[in-house]
């Protein structure tokens, strides 16, 4: 199952960065990153997938490609492939540990179907005018509100809103103002990942994130997937592992 969640997490970061003109993807047999064009850590991505044998000139190397920009930038690495001498290397050029999060998965052939009773409606993005109330509700999350997460959607826009990359975007609205958001992320036809979770502040507390994560189970269930996978903060970890979500690795990000 690590090998799905890592699989996912990496095909996440890449693909519509990869299907985007003036941004620019790299993918080597130890890792892989992104160059959006413009600073901005949700996105500037390095991925390490293999640790063995990495070459420390090439990530070094790669890093201060970012610094020369002046980008911002992260690297996640599972705990699986963080070994001692890979952190070194990682420390040795000036990175340190920002976060971790939990890699984490659910078999669905143990999820049922469930109904939603909170006074909400939720609608599956399909024009601009969606998506970009979808990418202000992630924005939302950094104080002040992060421009570049909502420069990358608007950018990227065609690639989500044709649906050629089969993922599946939804706002969730209370009395028809935007109050959350979920994404559905596939690997293939057996896994999918849940990402962008996210509630506005002022709705907090109201269930928004537990009805969009219902309605992104839901949705996956119907469509056929047999797993889905995440990353999991320290705040969530006990909410997933009541769906039946359970813990397979940890990820680390370093900048």
């Amino acid at each position: 199952m690590i090998e799905h969640i890592d699989q996912n997490f990496g095909l996440h970061a890449t693909l519509i960065p990869q299907l985007t003109p003036n941004m620019q993807v790299g993918k080597t047999d130890h890792f892989s990153y992104v160059k959006t064009g413009f600073s901005c850590d949700t996105f500037n991505i390095i991925h390490i997938h293999n640790h063995q044998s990495l070459p420390a000139s090439a990530l070094e190397y790669l890093v201060g490609c970012y610094r020369e920009k002046n980008w911002d930038y992260c690297l996640w690495i599972n705990q699986e492939n963080l070994t001692a001498e890979l952190k070194n290397t990682i420390t040795s050029i000036g990175l340190s540990k920002q976060n971790e999060e939990v890699g984490m998965a659910l078999n669905l052939a143990n999820y049922e179907l469930n109904s939603i009773d909170k006074d909400l409606t939720f609608a599956e993005v399909g024009s601009k005018s969606q998506l970009e109330e979808y990418a202000n509700v992630v924005a939302a999350n950094w104080t002040p509100a992060d421009k570049n997460v909502v420069k990358f959607y608007k950018q990227t826009a065609n690639h989500y809103l044709l649906g050629s990359a089969n993922i599946t975007l939804f706002v969730a609205y209370i009395n028809g103002e935007p109050a959350g958001s979920v994404e559905l992320f596939p690997t293939d036809t057996e896994t999918v990942g849940i990402y962008g979770l996210c509630t506005l502040e002022k709705f907090r507390g109201k269930g928004v994130g537990s009805a969009l994560m219902t309605t992104a189970l839901n949705k996956a269930k119907r469509q056929g997937y047999h797993n889905v996978v995440l990353q999991a903060t320290e705040d969530g970890i006990g909410i997933y592992e009541k769906i039946g979500f359970e813990r397979h690795t940890t990820y680390f990000e370093f900048a």
